[in-house]
Formats: C-alpha cells, structure tokens, sequence
C-alpha cells in the first residue's frame, strides 16, 4: 500500500478449529492475527492455540448484547499477546479495519454475532460504535473476478419492497411499501433508482426480481421478511402472482446472482419488524437475513450488508440514510457502515446491521479524472493532440467498453476444457489461453478466440450465432453492439477517430478503431507487427508512407482478429514478442514513423489495467527502445482502469510510471477508457 492512500491501519483475524468439539457445546479454536500500518511494509502476526468458545453460554447471553459480546471479546482478545496485538494496530493510525475471517470448516461460524463486540481497552463499552473501527466480516469467494470499480455518477440502484397480503397467516406485520420506497429514494440520491415494489396487479415474484436482475444493478436494496428454511438457510419473502406469500430460498437469490454477468456491488438486505420479542430472530444463533450473506459473498458480491435478529424502524430509520450518506463521500463500505453504527440512538440496537465484504479497501466507486499531483491534466493532453505530438498506444480496455471478452473467454474456456490451475486464475485470459496451446495446440487458443468471440457478441445482441467464418460477420457484430452500447452517448471509437493524430498503436484486436476512421472520411492505414516466425498476411506487409491525419497508421502491436495467427494471446506469445521485437528481421519490418514517435511524441496510454499481461509487455517495448535514456522526458498520459485489487490510487500508478522512465511527466487519469474519452470529448467542447 502506497503512504497516503488510506489512513487505516488493518488487522485481520482468522480463526480456525483446533481440533473436534471437546462438547457439543464447548469447541476450541487457533486464533491468528495479522497487523499491517500503513506506514510500513512490515507485518505483526500473532497466534494463539486452545481458545475456547461455548455456545451454551452465547445462548444464555442472547437477549443481552453487552454480555454476549463479552463473551466473543474474550475469545478473541484474551489477555495477552492477543490484546497487545489488538493494542499495536489500534495506535498505528487514525482508523482500524477489522476483518474477521473464519478457516476451514469454521463457516459456521458467521452464524454468531460477532458486530456484538466490547471494546478490549475500555471496559463497559462497544467496540463498533467507535467510528474509528471499521469492521467487516471477511468472505473468500468462488468468483475470482477482479472487482472493477465504476464511477458513482453511473451505478444503478434496484431496489424491493415485498408485503404479500396474508401475512397475518405467518404472524408477521404488513411492510409500509410507499414509506420504504421513499426511504429508499432519499437515500439513494445520486444515483439511477429502479423500483420493484408490491402493488395491484404487480407482484414481487421471483421471476421479476430475477428479470429486474438482468439490468445489472450495482447496489441491490431489499426490504422484506426473512426465516430460516428447512436446511437453516437463509429465504425471503416475496409474493406469488396473485400476491399471496411466497418463500424463496436463499439458494436461489444466489444462484442468479451467479448467473449475472455483472454482480452487484452491494447488497443491503433490511428485515423490518416481523416475528415478536422473544420470537425465534431474537434467540436463535443465526439470523435468517444474515444467513444470505455468506452465500451472495461466496456468489461473487464484494460486499453485503445484512440486518440480524428483530429490527426496530427506528433503528432503520437512523442507520440506512446514515449509511448511504456517509458512502456518498468517498464509496467506503466498512467506513460508512461504521459510521451510521454510531448514528444508531440506541446501543442495544447498533449490532444489528452485519457487513460481509471481500473488498481490499472497502470500495465500491470511484469518482473520475485525473489524480491529485498530476501535472498538466487536460490543458497538457489537449495541447499535445491539438500540435499532433500524442500517440495513443490503445488496450484490450477499449475493446471491453462493449463487453469484457477476457474474462468471459477465460472463464469459458476454463469450465470448457478442465483448466487445472487455481480459481483465481480462471479469470485470466493468457493463463487460460496458455493451457490451451498446451494441450490442444499452439495455434488452437487464437483460432478459437475469433469463433467464441462470435459466439459471445450473439449473445449480447440476442441474435442467432452466425457460422464461423467471415471477417465481414464479425466487424457487423462489433459494428451493431458498438451501436447499441453507445446510443445516446459519447463513442470511444467516434471520439479516437476525430482526433488530428497520424498514428494510433493497438494492443486490442479488434478492427472498429479503422471503421470509426473510416466514418469521419479518413484512409486508414492498418498494419500488424510481424512478430511471430512464418507469419504471412496481408497485415504484416512493409509500409513505408509516412501516416498522415487524413491517412492515418493504425498499427497493431498485438496482432488483429483478422489475422488470428498474429494475437498476442498466451504467456508464451508475449515473451515471444519481447524476445524477437529487437531482432533484425523484426525491428526492419516495424514503419520508421511507429520507432520515432514512441520515443519523440507524448504518450497516451488507453484501456489497460497496470498488473495485466497487456500493459507490462507494452511498457517495456516502449522502455526497451533505442533513444529512450536520452530523450528530454516525453510526457505520459495514462488512462487506468480501478482495480480494487490492484493499483488502489493515481499517486501509486504515476510513481510505477516514473520509476520506470526517469524523467517522464507523468498524468494518471483515473478511470475507464470511455469515460476518459468522454470527458476529452466535453472538454473540447468546453475548449
């Protein structure tokens, strides 16, 4: 972590069984905690063996949160090297994040409550209504997807509000449907709010709520009544079509999740006064709300906020508005949570809502542009593109402001062919593709991308797969999804190709950058390096004009879907390309205007993530070049997607910059290709 970037010290707990119950009630546990400041790389890790929990205890303790917290804080933070530990990471900054995970076997365990916590140095008071302490419980999930963070100005927000009638059946009270729905809206302000809500003739069944899914919200906010079923899973309660209750199992709500290609990023899940005091939400060791949250995590959701046992509307009342308020500041879930926790009047309440979160830092939005410190921003990018001194160097990232063909080619392939490595690999495109080459063939990997890639844009623009073919069928594919995607708003593509530049370097495949060229009257020149040995296409021919803004160069550094033998597309393909770029018979064939520019031209990096395959091998090709030490320090300017787990700030990604080309002015903007090329397109306009 960078100094700067947050002002949390983390400590991570972990607890894992020791061994078989010593009782049915009494087990023991390894507790290990991890501290990390975040003015230091170094790690405090601390382990203790034989703590030992009694459930019968927790039970006796149910109806009294003070007393059932001391029961967890004791196991937890025993005297000893355990509490100084906890001591340590309170004292390392301003703020503490708190994950409490649980090993093999021990998942269970977020059955208990543990947001019931004491404060280890304070006797007599709640550890969680600190705002200083953030606390979450941590998820691994089995969806290895990167979290890729979006601005706040485009999140879309669901929102459900189920009351069937006949709840007086089930000796549950009515939900006041007009009075969430407003509650809802006013704390979603800012945001895009739909709405599926128990009305006439309009029921919240589970077929509307797993079509509203389809959309592809970002935040999904339910209000409805939740139990246990049969199995002690988690169920909801929505209505059938003639509005009448019907239970839907926990299961489900997560296996469509599963289904979605994009997730939510937040789930809040608000069970409203329902079953009595004394009722089983108030005794029992899970509640059912809560119970969902490990299965929506372990779905792919990084964070899920859940309410326990029997809550009050007043409690509501003061928490959610909190919250969304709070997350409105700066998109921190553990942070926002902790602070409407605090908001909460009353203390025996303010354990009530549950966090469940995978999130490194907590984030789920950022907010676009360029980083605090960069130099020049807008006025240095728009003068270098006015005097033709720029050259985009564009990544698979444009490409993925249609759809993120990577991962949804990786992780077919993955299930398709029994890839054997780690889960977290199965996301990864080269990983993948290298296994392919391995079993079925170096060339199979290319060749299947361009068939499966046809498969994929069927499927997003509902039409019938076409026959594998063509290079024409293909580009009326990208053509009509690029189409659909961008109606009503600025095109990546439209806004590239009116730029007055004569060189465009490409590290994505695909052939809609020439067509949008092609659009705005110009003669596009399009060319692949010849990086592989016998490759013999009509792409890789010499070209030896000079580009122009009329006829630009539109060169391919990884290859072009029309030629599928030229993809750049295993790790062996890009170790490849390092190796032989600087050969003879490769640096005479690259066009004199593409060794000039990278290292005469300000450089405008477009559609990379920092830590992929794409941008490491295009960044040392352009480090690697001759003239580059005793260049005067061209300026970079460098669009990044956000990666949660990645490069976590701006300031971060300009000092990898520099520390590779020493002497280079450096801009990182912060965002996605599109928006980038948005707020360009506005800022001409402005201009």
């Amino acid at each position: 972590m960078h100094p700067g970037t947050d002002d949390c010290a983390e400590l991570e707990i972990v607890l894992t069984r020791a061994g078989p119950p010593q009782h049915a009630d009494v087990e023991s546990f390894i507790a290990t905690l991890r501290v990390d400041r975040p003015d230091s790389d170094a790690e405090d890790r601390v382990s203790a063996v034989g703590l030992a929990l009694d459930r019968g205890q927790l039970r006796a303790r149910a109806l009294d949160p003070a007393g059932y917290g001391q029961i967890l804080t004791d196991l937890l933070f025993p005297a000893g090297d355990l509490r100084a530990a906890f001591g340590r990471a309170r004292a390392a900054a301003p703020r503490l994040r708190i994950c409490l995970s649980f090993g093999p076997g021990s998942s269970d365990l977020h059955d208990l409550r543990w947001e019931t916590l004491r404060d280890p140095e304070r006797p007599g008071a709640a550890l969680l209504t600190d705002r200083r302490i953030l606390f979450s419980r941590h998820l691994a999930s089995f969806d290895w997807r990167p979290v890729r963070l979006r601005p706040r100005a485009s999140l879309l927000a669901l929102v459900v509000v189920a009351s069937p009638t006949g709840l007086a059946d089930y000796g549950l009270a009515p939900v006041d449907v007009p009075a969430e729905l407003a509650r809802a809206r006013d704390n979603l302000t800012g945001l895009d709010v739909h709405t599926l809500a128990s009305a006439p003739a309009q029921p919240v069944t589970r077929e509307r709520l797993l079509a509203a899914l389809q959309a592809g919200p970002d935040v999904l906010y339910i209000v409805c009544h939740g139990r246990h079923d049969r199995g002690g899973q988690g169920a909801i309660l929505l209505e059938d079509a003639d509005g009448r209750p019907a239970w839907v199992r926990g299961h489900e709500l997560v296996q469509a999740i599963v289904d979605l290609e994009m997730r939510p990023r937040l789930c809040v899940l608000a069970s409203c006064e329902g079953a009595g005091a004394g009722g089983p939400a108030s005794t029992a060791d899970g509640d059912p709300l809560v119970a969902l949250g490990p299965g929506l995590a372990a779905a792919g959701v990084p964070a899920v906020l859940a309410m326990q046992g029997t809550v009050r509307m007043t409690t509501v009342a003061q928490f959610m508005p909190e919250f969304f308020r709070e997350l409105a500041v700066d998109g921190r879930v553990d942070r926002a949570v902790a602070a409407a926790r605090a908001a909460v009047s009353d203390p025996q309440e303010a354990w009530r809502p549950a966090l469940f979160m995978r999130l490194k830092r907590g984030r789920i939005w950022y907010e676009p542009g360029f980083g605090p410190g960069s130099l020049g921003n807008w006025a240095a990018v728009r003068q270098k593109i006015a005097d033709g001194e720029c050259t985009p160097i564009l990544g698979p990232g444009l490409l993925e402001t249609l759809f993120e063909y990577r991962g949804w080619l990786a992780r077919r392939w993955a299930r398709e062919f029994a890839f054997p490595l780690a889960s977290s690999q199965h996301h990864e495109l080269t990983a993948v593709a290298q296994y392919l080459a391995s079993k079925q063939g170096p060339d199979f990997p290319h060749k299947r991308l361009v068939r499966d890639l046809q498969l994929g844009l069927a499927e997003r623009l509902g039409s019938p797969a076409p026959r594998p073919g063509p290079d024409e069928a293909l580009l009326e594919q990208l053509a009509a999804l690029r189409r659909v995607r961008f109606a009503g708003r600025a095109d990546p593509y439209a806004v590239l190709a009116a730029l007055p530049l004569p060189l465009y370097l490409l590290a994505s495949p695909d052939p809609l950058l020439a067509a949008a060229l092609r659009e705005q009257g110009k003669r596009p020149v399009v060319a692949a390096l010849p990086w592989r040995r016998g490759l013999r296409h009509a792409l890789t021919a010499r070209v030896d004009a000079p580009p122009t803004v009329d006829a630009p160069l539109v060169y391919h550094l990884f290859g072009a879907l029309a030629a599928p033998r030229s993809l750049v597309l295993t790790q062996d393909d890009h170790v490849d390309l390092l190796l032989r770029i600087h050969k003879p018979e490769v640096r005479d064939q690259i066009p004199r205007a593409v060794l000039e520019r990278l290292v005469d031209s300000s450089l405008l990096f477009l559609g990379f993530q920092i830590d992929s395959w794409e941008f490491r091998t295009v960044f040392r090709t352009v480090v690697q070049q001759e003239g580059m030490e005793s260049s005067p320090g061209p300026h970079i300017a460098a669009q990044l997607d956000p990666d949660e787990g990645a490069v976590l700030d701006p300031g971060g990604a300009r000092a990898y910059f520099e520390r590779y080309l020493q002497g280079a002015r450096v801009d990182v903007y912060w965002g996605t290709a599109d928006t980038f090329l948005a707020d360009l397109a506005r800022e001409e306009r402005r201009r």
